[in-house]
């Protein structure tokens, strides 16, 4: 049986405290792209440090790396969470189906 999505406007629900939006993840992705593409480019070393910094200060928006990774985190957090609800949700519609099928052989 597939899980109901959770279409609420609560406040209080658990997914909703859950992780970020994604943001982090990906600036951090797309600052690395951009070293490496920065790095694979046939220039000077000095001008593809500053093009990495510069990049690199862009995509994070003044953010420290300290805090990026907390948001990453909590993101990773969220995910982590909403895997074992899935389990979790899975074990019990598993046992319940179990239950089902040994009602009928009986």
């Amino acid at each position: 049986m597939a899980r109901k999505k959770h279409d609420c406007n609560c406040n209080d629900c658990p997914h909703k405290k859950r992780g970020g939006d994604g943001t982090a993840g990906f600036a951090i992705g797309a600052a690395l792209g951009a070293v490496a593409a920065g790095l694979m480019a046939p220039q000077k070393g000095e001008k593809t440090r500053k093009q990495a910094k510069d990049k690199f200060e862009e995509l994070t928006q003044g953010r420290s790396v300290d805090e990026i990774v907390a948001q990453v985190r909590k993101a990773a957090d969220g995910v982590i969470a909403d895997i074992k609800d899935a389990a979790d949700a899975g074990k019990k519609e598993a046992a319940k189906e179990k239950r089902r099928i040994l009602r009928e052989d009986e």
